[in-house]
């Protein structure tokens, strides 16, 4: 197992699943284990296995003729001894509505919740617990499921946890949730020095400037503008013991309270939304006097939305004067002056192709340290921008750039009217001293980034493995898909909690599964012992213990529950993904045959039969290590996710809503976690 430090973001990303010698020794003297074997397979399992395949190879090979009776009454006794079964696993549950519909005493709860969560709780929530004090509740859906919102909802309402946790990664997030309240935690400040908040006083003033100079009278501006006064070196002005001015609330419409910006009501009101100097960013005091000096240069901050490619460059100190190149104000092409040192300033959008990184590209290649663009919206966007546009517009920035790599360049985007206020007072000083400039320290950042030789390979991956294939088919059916984590995510608006993201994000995923495919001895390993322990997996599927949750009869709920068009989906789906997979494999497997049979290793006549066996031996590789990259890795790493943000949050319970399939591992890794623990 990784050595996993506590501060990473993404704790436990993937590891490995086999264990650690000094984990091993630590389970063999504390918990007594059977000696384990290549990747934690121990010889007990080994044991369990080998009796279940004979058993199954038996059955297999037996010649019986059954008759159409004896087959309907052994699906009906099968049928029955699986729902016994979930029957028994469900006993005390029955047992205690019987006896409350029929107003008897009833057996005693769990300890762990009340008779009311008991009753309310449904069928796919199962529980661990994570600490002495700290409770999980973990909900299995499906994600094309109607059901699964509505069991969010009620495993919300009746818990009252104090965090909801999703199986999302911050990229994934954005992408489900498009609605996402603007978090100011993720926005960068921005300390604007020698920007005058108010033009000098001309003969004629336009509506907008008076009400600008109206609003910068009712604060104390510094006595000496000069930039080597303490005013000038972007630190914030100490507030003074008069009232504070209204708080941020980041939600309001075109009064200027908004994008992390702070507004006085009266001046927004007046400007309609223009930028006042409390809207900026700044906080300065309210003043005590009427007065206030021709030309404020009082140091304001302004908060703006942050790139994608930011955290390349997390801890780097930018300081710079800002500049605007008229001829290129949207930064479309390749400046024609040189921006050494300078910050550089453009605008959104533009006539043809332009994007994000296009602007980047071409800022950092006249050697700018940093980009600011103004926005065109007068709300900024809760995402980090510069990911959208898919696979053909990165290649078309690629040609155009003549760059493979990402720009790296810190690239903000600010709101409208802070943007067009600074680009105006860079326009009006651009012949005199001193000049606009900003600063900033560029924030850490998780978001995952990533080349356009890695999003090719993604794609490859994503097209190998039929998950792109089987999501874009239901898609083409307008189905939504991750309904439930929009639904926790709006339930822990409404509650005010939080909402928390707990999976490994895309380039963890892809780099473990890359991983998982190379031939080396610990994978074939792997490859054989996930084969060995299916039969003892599709025994405790169909027979879970009470301790985990019922993946076969919630899975069986969720698919009762889908509707006619995503029934055809869902198949449509899954037999475009495995004919196109098939298809892939098969081609692969016929080449590598005519490349053995040039060599005279085999006949023309076998030819059928070797690339028949060869696409056996590919698959007989490649399922287990697809499943251990895709689920039990992530099970372990979200097992870990779960604990680190229960303790970072301080929860005592918490709501985890994750795909049915990662329930029971989950469950398992945080119940070992808690044994190792102790």
């Amino acid at each position: 197992m990784e050595n996993v430090q506590r501060h990473e973001p993404h704790v436990g990303a993937l590891a490995p699943t086999h264990a650690s010698g000094e984990q091993r020794r630590r389970g063999r003297t504390s918990k007594g284990l059977k000696p384990e074997l290549l990747g934690g397979y121990t010889l007990s399992m080994l044991a369990t296995d080998l009796p279940l395949w004979a058993a199954f190879l038996w059955l297999s090979n037996l010649d019986v003729d059954l008759s159409l009776g004896q087959l309907a009454g052994l699906a009906l006794a099968a049928a029955s001894t699986l729902l016994s079964w979930r029957i028994w696993r469900r006993w005390d549950l029955i047992r205690r509505r019987w006896g409350a519909w029929r107003g008897t005493s009833t057996s005693e709860v769990h300890p762990q919740h009340s008779a009311l969560e008991a009753d309310d709780l449904p069928y796919s929530c199962g529980q661990a617990q994570v600490s002495t004090n700290r409770q999980l509740y973990l909900v299995g859906t499906m994600h094309i499921s109607p059901k699964a919102p509505r069991d969010v909802t009620a495993v919300v309402d009746v818990v009252k946890p104090d965090c909801v946790l999703i199986e999302l990664d911050v990229e994934r997030r954005d992408r489900i949730i498009p609605d996402k309240q603007l978090d100011m935690a993720d926005l960068q400040p921005v300390h604007v020095q020698n920007c005058s908040l108010v033009r000098e006083t001309a003969p004629s003033q336009s509506p907008l400037e008076r009400a600008m100079s109206n609003a910068a009278q009712n604060f104390n501006w510094p006595d000496s503008p000069s930039p080597s006064s303490p005013s000038a070196s972007g630190s914030p002005q100490p507030r003074s013991k008069s009232p504070k001015s209204p708080k941020d609330t980041g939600n309001s419409g075109n009064s200027g309270v908004q994008n992390g910006q702070t507004a006085t009501h009266t001046a927004a009101a007046a400007t309609g939304g223009a930028a006042t100097a409390m809207e900026l960013g700044a906080s300065p005091t309210p003043a005590t006097s009427s007065t206030a000096p021709a030309l404020p240069w009082a140091p304001w901050t302004v908060n703006a939305q942050r790139a994608s490619w930011n955290g390349l460059k997390k801890g780097t100190l930018v300081r710079g004067d800002v500049v605007f190149v008229p001829s290129n104000e949207f930064g479309a092409h390749h400046f024609d002056v040189d921006l050494t040192g300078k910050v550089v300033l453009v605008r959104r959008g533009g006539p043809g192709f332009r994007t994000f990184a296009l602007k980047a590209h071409h800022a950092e290649k006249a050697n700018a340290i940093a980009l600011l663009v103004v926005d065109t919206h007068t709300k900024l966007s809760p995402h980090r921008f510069g990911t959208g546009g898919g696979l053909w517009t990165n290649l078309r920035v690629a040609w155009s750039t003549r760059s493979l790599s990402v720009p790296r360049l810190p690239t903000l985007l600010l709101p409208k009217v802070s943007g067009e206020h600074i680009l105006a007072s860079v326009e009006q000083r651009k012949d005199r001293e001193p000049p606009v400039q900003v600063r900033f320290e560029v924030k850490e950042d998780s978001f995952p980034v990533r080349s356009l030789p890695q999003m090719m390979c993604h794609n490859v991956a994503a097209i190998l493995t039929g998950i792109s294939i089987l999501y874009g088919v239901i898609q083409c059916f307008g189905i939504e898909v991750g309904l439930e984590f929009d639904a926790g995510y709006e339930l822990s608006l409404r509650d005010r909690i939080p909402c928390k993201c707990i999976d490994v994000d895309m380039n963890r995923l892809f780099k473990r599964l890359f991983a998982c495919m190379v031939p080396r001895p610990e994978n074939l390993w792997n490859a054989l012992s996930t084969w060995l322990a299916l039969p003892r997996a599709i025994v405790k599927g169909l027979f879970p213990p009470k301790s985990d949750v019922d993946v076969f009869g919630a899975t069986l709920l969720h698919l009762l529950s889908l509707r006619i068009r995503t029934w055809i989906a869902l198949s449509v789906a899954t037999m475009a993904a495995s004919l196109i997979c098939g298809s892939i494999l098969n081609s692969a497997a016929a080449a590598s045959e005519r490349g053995i049979e040039q060599t005279g290793a085999v006949s023309s006549e076998d030819r059928d039969d070797v690339t028949t066996f060869i696409s056996a031996i590919v698959q007989a590789y490649a399922l287990p290590q697809v499943y251990t990259a895709i689920l039990v890795s992530r099970d372990e790493a979200m097992a870990r996710n779960i604990v680190r943000q229960m303790e970072d949050l301080d929860s005592r319970k918490a709501v985890a809503i994750v795909g049915a399939m990662h329930s029971n591992g989950i469950l398992a890794h945080i119940r070992n976690l808690l044994s190792e623990g102790n």
